[in-house]
């Protein structure tokens, strides 16, 4: 089957350190027939979409995607949309679809594993409080990694700092806040 042309409209949403969390998109299909995945570039942990038709809505386990031959963890099934979860372990290449009576091991998309992995992806901490983050860049030989807090380099005293090794230091106390006049 055809890859489906579309009109994607992504709406990001980020958590209070300015990580990227979510990606909501508005997805309008202008062929009859095709599928699509979202995003095309993803490492271990992220969520990816496959867009199409006439999926078995609520039924996860009449769905099967893989990601270059790894199953991968379906989150949820909707009629046009399948969200599932990028496998430890999988690297670039196919991302399939097998559906328990339609169509088996259907190329949908190729995934390539790109991007940053962080460890932990969060960490509870109280004012003034250091912890180290670890950061790794898959699929790119530049392996630079440039530290922010709320998209500030090195963070400040108002949001905290970080140093080019990944040591968190959290502000000494809350922020200032201030009233209607």
């Amino acid at each position: 089957m055809a890859p489906a042309r579309a009109q994607a409209t992504r709406t990001y949403t980020f958590d209070a350190m300015g990580n990227r969390t979510g990606v909501t998109n508005q997805i309008r299909f202008t062929s009859v027939a095709g599928y699509m995945i979202e995003p095309t570039e993803a490492i271990a942990g992220d969520r990816l979409n496959v867009y199409g038709r006439n999926f078995p809505a609520g039924r996860n386990a009449n769905v099967t995607v893989t990601i270059a031959g790894t199953p991968a963890t379906v989150q949820t099934v909707g009629t046009n949309v399948i969200t599932v979860t990028v496998p430890a372990g999988a690297t670039t290449g196919d991302v399939r679809i097998s559906i328990l009576g339609g169509p088996q091991n259907l190329l949908v998309g190729t995934m390539t594993q790109l991007g940053v992995a962080l460890t932990p992806t969060s960490v509870d901490m109280d004012w003034s409080e250091q912890f180290t983050f670890a950061a790794t860049v898959v699929g790119n030989t530049n392996q630079t990694i440039e530290w922010s807090v709320n998209n500030i380099v090195g963070g400040n005293g108002s949001v905290g700092t970080i140093t080019p090794a990944g040591l968190y230091t959290a502000p000494r106390s809350a922020p200032a806040s201030s009233s209607p006049s």
